[in-house]
């Protein structure tokens, strides 16, 4: 009887044990960001960098209030070695070429008609191939197929995020100077794909590269014309969760000259020149969380990205997304 209490007792220390650990991680996962804890991130310019006014037609109702806030523990420096070995898993046998670029050592290996190209700060690869293209018209499935292969032969392609399709989209050119338009798939000289990386899935972004980390350039053979891909290190710690400001507060500060145009371009078009005359207001209309990743301040930090549309002096329509911090500016005072 006595060893029957004794195993009841002893199971209900365990259980009681348990729900106490459970407790210690959920306050650990749910701790605020105290003021004074993080670095202002820095967010250089990657699109044309226009003055707008911008008003809001969307709901704000859905967008998160509180977001987390990780910090990089790990970030990978790129040394000989180890680029040997990541070329290796794209069949390159030789040693590469030693580059020096402003953000540190670029590894670039070339073995005709394919090229590597390892870059640090972030750590991101970039792939070509010029082999000739053939007849053959791949399906989008297959395609998308070639592109997703491609991804899963990668050994360091970290699995602390997810990856997503985010755009499929045949692309034809219009003229040497003029870049390209979009077009059916049947008609198509080049399918442009690309994947979100999502962290609990909260979209991640590097800051250098604000829409798409990861890149397809296909011609309609499945040759991949060109690869870029962002690797965000994937030894995090969560920091806490923080108390965004209200979007309404961003949106009103980007009316103050705050916040970074991320992107604006012709959905017809691949590539769109734009002068600071060209346009002058936008309409947003939707609004989400995103983790930007700040390299130099080693963080993963909620911003906003809002997008929308803008009409240029010639009519011509624009897609735009602009980003923001969503962090209250107490927290980095």
């Amino acid at each position: 009887m006595t060893r029957k209490i004794l195993l009841i007792i002893l199971i209900v220390l365990i259980i009681v044990v348990g729900f106490l650990n459970l407790y210690v991680v959920y306050r650990q996962n749910r701790q605020s960001i105290p003021s004074q804890s993080l670095p202002q991130p820095s967010l250089p310019p990657v699109a044309t960098q226009v003055k707008l006014q911008y008003t809001f037609s969307g709901d704000l109702s859905q967008v998160l209030q509180t977001a987390p806030v990780y910090t990089v523990t790990n970030t990978p420096t790129v040394t000989g070695q180890w680029g040997d070995e990541i070329a290796r898993e794209f069949g390159f046998t030789s040693s590469g070429e030693i580059l020096e670029d402003i953000r540190g050592k670029v590894y670039f290996y070339k073995q005709s008609p394919q090229s590597l190209t390892i870059f640090p700060q972030p750590f991101r690869i970039e792939f070509t191939d010029a082999t000739k293209i053939t007849p053959t018209r791949l399906s989008q499935d297959q395609l998308i197929a070639v592109a997703e292969s491609f991804l899963q032969n990668i050994p360091f392609l970290n699995t602390t995020f997810e990856l997503t399709l985010s755009s499929f989209q045949p692309i034809q050119s219009i003229g040497s100077q003029e870049g390209y338009t979009t077009t059916s798939l049947s008609e198509s000289e080049y399918i442009d794909i690309r994947y979100d990386v999502t962290l609990n899935e909260i979209p991640v972004l590097a800051k250098d590269r604000q829409n798409s980390p990861i890149q397809f350039l296909m011609t309609p053979d499945g040759t991949i014309r060109k690869a870029t891909i962002t690797l965000i290190p994937d030894q995090v710690n969560k920091v806490g969760d923080a108390q965004l400001t209200q979007p309404q507060v961003a949106l009103e500060a980007l009316n103050t000259t705050a916040g970074t145009v991320a992107k604006i371009s012709n959905p017809q078009q691949a590539y769109t020149r734009i002068t600071p005359n060209s346009i002058s207001s936008a309409t947003l209309a939707t609004a989400e969380v995103i983790l930007l990743y700040d390299y130099d301040t080693a963080t993963l930090q909620p911003h906003y990205r809002f997008t929308g549309t803008a009409v240029t002096t010639t009519r011509e329509t624009l897609d735009i997304e602009v980003l923001i911090t969503a962090l209250p500016q107490e927290v980095f005072k």
